[in-house]
């Protein structure tokens, strides 16, 4: 089984994956998961090779660009063999690499038998869980065994209490406005190749149409406070929402 899901950034694409790979691990399905495979940036971090048997596995490949980096790495995803299972998310952020052209990547990822899901989560959520994560470079929260640690810009780190916070107005009107750029690709993309349309706050529900089941996973909510009362400019921000949805 192949899966690629399709998002924009702090939609809950990582969630899902692993939502995902817990669903095949039931199946007893072997799956290697690739997350941000495409993206040049996290590619320095989480390093694979093709393997003597045109597997993708863990281990040392860089390249000296951004652009090699995503080329490079889609040669990968067209020699792999066809029927190692995969999971993987993509980012249509054509702001960040104009060199990269989504619509052909999906069309090139329909041929190598993945099946795609399109994660829908509002805008306004999505621009508040990014303008928290600039704000303090916390990313996700994981638990393993008896311990719960959180991943930053920097690495992993013991998880933390953050307090409350006041977030830019201007960051994040302009993080809501790459937000509707990213549904609108997303959207595009979904007139090519085939999705499975999901909703972030219905997701149980959607899911059960490619008859997967929500498992408990590793990944749990980022911040114990909730966000209007982690944000101490919360009502600011919902107006800056409202003017803005009113546009589009």
């Amino acid at each position: 089984m192949r899966y690629c899901i399709i998002a924009g950034p702090r939609s809950g694409s990582t969630w899902l994956e692993f939502i995902v790979l817990s669903h095949l691990k039931s199946k007893k399905i072997n799956t290697q998961r690739l997350g941000e495979f495409l993206h040049p940036e996290v590619a320095i971090n989480e390093q694979f090779i093709l393997s003597n048997t045109n597997q993708i596995v863990y281990g040392k490949k860089q390249w000296a660009t951004h652009q090699e980096t995503f080329n490079g790495r889609m040669e990968m995803l067209l020699a792999n063999d066809p029927t190692q299972s995969l999971t993987m998310r993509l980012f249509p952020q054509e702001y960040s690499f104009d060199f990269i052209d989504f619509i052909d990547v999906t069309k090139k990822l329909e041929s190598c038998n993945f099946k795609f899901i399109s994660l829908y989560r509002n805008i306004f959520a999505r621009a508040v869980s990014w303008a928290v994560m600039d704000h303090t470079a916390i990313v996700h929260l994981f638990k393993e065994n008896n311990s719960q640690y959180h991943t930053t810009f920097h690495g992993k780190k013991e998880k933390m209490i953050v307090e409350p916070i006041q977030i830019c107005p201007k960051n994040f009107r302009r993080l809501m406005e790459q937000a509707v750029r990213d549904d609108i690709i997303r959207r595009l993309i979904s007139e090519v190749v085939e999705v499975v349309e999901v909703d972030y706050d219905n997701l149980n529900h959607d899911l059960q149409q490619i008859g997967i089941t929500i498992n408990p996973t590793n990944i749990l909510p980022v911040h114990e406070l909730p966000y209007d009362k982690l944000i101490t400019n919360y009502d600011q921000l919902l107006d800056i929402y409202d003017k803005l949805k009113s546009t589009l």
